[in-house]
């Protein structure tokens, strides 16, 4: 299956140097340009999860398919292969810590003046991307108009 084409952006434009493709759960996605991992040897991918107004979304459903969702990320929790993952308090209860002059200044808030911002994530351990992409796709927000980052771990 071909990549589909960009999608447009909220605004109708398409975004400059950015192209959105889907990918089916069932992931097509190769790692073909990556070197490929020792057999023996699983990654690390952080799951970022950015919600992206699912929120307001979320609080429009029933009692009932607010349960069904939260069993949802229960489950991606539970999935083998994902070792960790936490949903994070909402951006205006954040600190951002900063040190200058060997004086360390604390402001309340984000640090960021961003149009998304990090919800929660999933430290999930496979063989390959393909394999992180498809625990992606199972995450509720990734269905509900937000993004899910997946990101490998530099590994020391």
């Amino acid at each position: 299956m071909p990549p589909s084409p960009a999608r447009p952006s909220k605004s109708g434009s398409r975004e400059s140097g950015q192209t959105e493709i889907a990918v089916p759960s069932r992931a097509v996605r190769s790692s073909w340009r990556r070197e490929p991992a020792p057999e023996e040897d699983n990654l690390k991918y952080l799951l970022q999860i950015y919600p992206d107004g699912t929120t307001d979304e979320f609080a429009r459903l029933s009692t009932h398919e607010q349960e069904a969702i939260v069993d949802e990320y229960i489950a991606v929790r539970q999935s083998p292969g994902v070792i960790g993952g936490e949903q994070l308090q909402p951006i205006e209860t954040a600190t951002t810590v900063r040190v200058q002059d060997g004086k360390t200044l604390l402001t309340d808030g984000p640090f960021v003046d961003a149009k998304e911002h990090l919800g929660g994530y999933y430290l999930v351990e496979a063989d390959e991307l393909d394999a992180a992409l498809e625990v992606a796709a199972r995450i509720p927000a990734a269905r509900m108009g937000g993004a899910i980052e997946v990101r490998p771990l530099v590994e020391r």
